[in-house]
């Protein structure tokens, strides 16, 4: 058996330190390998060794400097470590590379709400609902940004399209309960955080 599939195997099985000796051994011996290096990175976050996980990530993109997916990696860990401005410069590079790279987009459009920057939170999301109408994620960042300026009827016409694509979203059920209760449509509100919790009865809505 090759030590990616031993290193797979531990990881299937729940070894989380074992599978990491083996990627880890793996690139020792093999160098430049994609692959065992994305599981070896995902098996430190998971033990939240984010240090450790940066640094295999930097290594891993002065072998494969092409690899957006190793450079979206990066910008996770950025982000896990609260290093946001390095997190933002990485997606804002994705972004120039590739303008329909809806993660990066969506990513960057999470760190502008977290900063209080919904009119640019907004632009990016309807940048990716524009791109991939099928992705929930898009319409529901963007009523939660209307909803954070205030804009009510387009944060509930957003949020109900997010409902459309996907109507298991408790968070998106809550946000349209925040709006509409904003709005005046004290029943409907009403149905909706029901349904969120429902959907989702340990967030606590």
């Amino acid at each position: 058996m090759t030590l990616f599939n031993l290193g797979a195997l531990h990881e299937q099985k729940g070894n989380l330190e074992q599978a990491a000796f083996f990627y880890r051994t793996l690139i020792e011996r093999r160098g430049k390998h994609r692959e065992g290096v994305i599981r070896l990175i995902g098996l430190l976050r998971q033990q939240e060794k984010f240090d450790d996980a940066l640094k295999s990530a930097g290594a891993a993109i002065e072998d494969f400097p092409e690899d957006q997916d190793l450079f979206k990696l990066l910008g996770i860990l950025y982000e896990d470590l609260e290093r946001y401005e390095e997190a933002e410069a990485t997606y804002i590079k994705l972004i120039k590379i590739d303008s329909n790279d809806t993660e990066s987009l969506l990513r960057l459009g999470r760190l502008c709400l977290e900063r209080r920057e919904f009119r640019r939170a907004d632009e990016l999301a309807s940048q990716v609902t524009e791109l991939a109408p099928e992705n929930p994620y898009g319409f529901l960042l963007s009523g939660l940004a209307l909803l954070k300026i205030g804009e009510f009827e387009r944060a509930e016409r957003a949020l109900k399209s997010c409902l459309s694509v996907d109507p298991t979203l408790a968070s998106a059920y809550f946000y349209l309960y925040q709006v509409q209760k904003q709005l005046g449509k004290g029943d409907q509100a009403k149905r909706n955080l029901n349904k969120a919790r429902k959907l989702d009865p340990k967030a606590g809505y």
